[in-house]
């Protein structure tokens, strides 16, 4: 069976620390049962993290392009303000079952319940998983004039995509119980929620890291 790698990236200055990226460790490896290994990109030197220095030098959401460094497919990538309150494992199933060449990205949750999505983007960026060499996302990046040309990474990487011919599939698609924090979780977790996605805040640090 394949390995899957499991991608995070920590770029310091911002609202998270290197206990986020202890935390979704530890949540991925009790919620997913394939074989995994970890590519975690920080500016943070930890070896305890097994660490890969950031290269580009950009702000913010910005360093996440950073992920697709990774070509040892099929990867799984997760915001670092993810919980997992189920298992992970259709879309690792689906990952590893797919064509090369094909990526998952999380379906705006506004997108799918009707409304125009933030951005009129469809798909965003806080989960993505892909099978083959994406890496031309990472390579092709200009930290110099796409944060200014394109403003948010979603649309950086979904023109990247369509560049290749490529349409994303959606993440909900084949991972059931995907859920929006802010749209799906105020009074509680829902029954089959699987994964909880936090998008602006609160943050799960803000909570206590509990969900229920």
């Amino acid at each position: 069976m394949n390995l899957i790698t499991i991608a995070l990236v920590l770029k310091s200055g911002g609202e998270y620390d290197e206990e986020y990226v202890t935390r979704l460790r530890q949540n991925v490896n009790e919620s997913l049962n394939f074989p995994h290994q970890f590519r975690i990109f920080s500016d943070i030197a930890n070896e305890s993290l097994e660490w890969l220095p950031l290269e580009l030098g950009v702000e913010g959401w910005w360093s996440k392009v950073e992920a697709f460094r990774v070509v040892d497919s099929p990867a799984i990538y997760l915001d670092l303000d993810t919980i997992l309150v189920g298992n992970l494992n259709p879309l690792a199933r689906a990952i590893l079952a797919c064509d090369e060449g094909t990526m998952f990205m999380l379906e705006s949750f506004r997108w799918s319940r009707g409304a125009t999505a933030c951005h009129n983007e469809r798909f965003a960026s806080g989960i993505m998983a892909w099978k083959g060499d994406f890496s031309f996302i990472y390579s092709g990046f200009d930290p110099k004039t796409d944060p200014v040309r394109w403003q948010w990474d979603q649309r950086y990487i979904s023109h990247m995509l369509t560049t290749k011919g490529i349409g994303p599939r959606s993440v909900q698609s084949v991972q059931p119980g995907v859920c929006s924090y802010k749209h799906d979780c105020r009074e509680g977790v829902p029954v089959g929620a699987s994964v909880v996605c936090f998008h602006g805040y609160p943050r799960p640090r803000d909570l206590n890291w509990r969900v229920s």
